[in-house]
């Protein structure tokens, strides 16, 4: 029944192309509202059509289930923005990404982030060779394999898949975050230095797609989340 409905959707949503003109000034508006708070600003072409969003939303992938109230001429409209999204008016502030942990100055943050893995945008801070070796050591002592790193609202961010959680850098911080505990906030953990001493002591920098480690209470434990 799931194919038959997907199947459905697919051929309602080929028909609604043939016959509407998107709009990339609209699909700003509605990228804005909807997707805006996980996936972040796009600096550049995202190779995506309204049938590929669909099927995310359908599959409820990184939680875009909740999506599902957008009309096809809504998802037309984003595609089509995702293509040129420099076309239209530069947007005002950044808005935050499932990978760019909120300010978390003073103590722990409240997460306000989506759950999807941002894609990879211009801009930020680029991060070093010990955010790499801090990323890829945690990959394959605890979380599995990982995303690339992307530079995202000021944050050195990567994201791993099998755990669902990120770390990322920012002014020599490394921070924590947990997809699935949202209530938790983002977790700073000490500085990059600190964690790259870490690392250097442990004498194995692994490879990232090896198996991460004894499960989620050993992340907990070595990151900083809480195992309730």
């Amino acid at each position: 029944m799931r194919n038959l409905l997907v199947v459905i959707s697919a051929v309602a949503l080929l028909l609604t192309n043939a016959a509407y003109a998107a709009s990339a000034d609209s699909g700003k508006t509605s990228y804005a509202s909807n997707c805006a708070s996980c996936h972040g600003v796009p600096g550049s072409p995202w190779n995506v059509g309204a049938q590929g969003i669909q099927s995310a939303i359908q599959g409820n992938r990184g939680g875009m289930a909740r999506l599902s109230a957008l009309t096809a001429a809504e998802l037309q409209d984003i595609a089509a923005y995702l293509a040129n999204p420099t076309a239209t008016a530069v947007a005002s502030g950044t808005p935050p990404s499932a990978a760019t942990p909120p300010d978390t100055s003073g103590g722990t943050g409240t997460a306000t982030t989506g759950t999807t893995p941002a894609a990879t945008v211009t801009g930020g801070t680029s991060g070093g060779d010990d955010d790499e070796r801090i990323f890829e050591w945690s990959g394959s002592q605890l979380y599995g394999s990982r995303t690339p790193s992307q530079d995202i609202g000021g944050f050195h961010a990567t994201y791993y898949p099998q755990a669902n959680v990120y770390l990322g850098t920012k002014d020599g911080q490394l921070y924590f975050y947990d997809v699935s505990r949202p209530g938790d906030g983002i977790l700073p953990l000490g500085t990059t230095g600190e964690w790259s001493k870490k690392v250097a002591s442990s004498g194995t920098t692994g490879s990232a797609g090896k198996e991460h480690g004894s499960g989620q209470h050993e992340n907990n434990e070595n990151h900083g989340g809480r195992d309730d």
